[in-house]
């Protein structure tokens, strides 16, 4: 029981640092962003293309919303795991979806970062790499992976 609650503990501690690290980094991707709007000097001054701002704009609204929302199910993935780790649920079954949304949204926050760099600099050029589509089959591979611990788990359980 004592290495029960020392685990949960571990587990809680943790997944807090984990999400105050994330927090300060989305905070710094938030203020790195939009810092270009501010500078009035030339170095990391938005570039406008004529005709495109409105395109130019709505990639950055909708890189730092996605950005948001996968820092999101980051942190229900981490609180979905410590809330049913001292239940004596490792794997609940309920992360799964979590998993598999990341797993849709890691090209399209990929894509908008590499594309991020051309809209400051005024290059009219949309990206979507490979990274992006690789970044995705790996969250869908950890989500799949994640599904048999949860099922291997929920059939211990059953068998004790």
């Amino acid at each position: 029981m004592k290495t029960k609650t020392k685990l949960v503990r571990r587990a809680k501690g943790l997944s807090i640092s984990i999400i105050i690290i994330g927090a300060a980094l989305l905070g710094f991707i938030y203020y790195s962003t939009l810092i270009h709007f501010a500078n009035s000097g030339e170095h990391d001054k938005i570039v406008w293309i004529e005709g495109h701002e409105n395109w130019q704009i709505y990639i950055v609204i909708a890189y730092l919303a996605l950005t948001t929302i996968l820092y999101a199910l980051g942190g229900l993935f981490l609180i979905r795991i410590n809330k049913n780790i001292s239940k004596g649920v490792p794997f609940p079954k309920n992360n799964v979806p979590v998993i598999i949304t990341a797993g849709i949204l890691a090209p399209f926050v990929g894509s908008y970062s590499e594309t991020l760099k051309n809209v400051f600099a005024g290059e009219y050029v949309n990206s979507l790499d490979g990274t992006g589509i690789f970044a995705m089959l790996l969250l869908f591979l950890f989500a799949i992976l994640y599904k048999f611990a949860s099922l291997a788990s929920e059939d211990s359980n059953l068998s004790i």
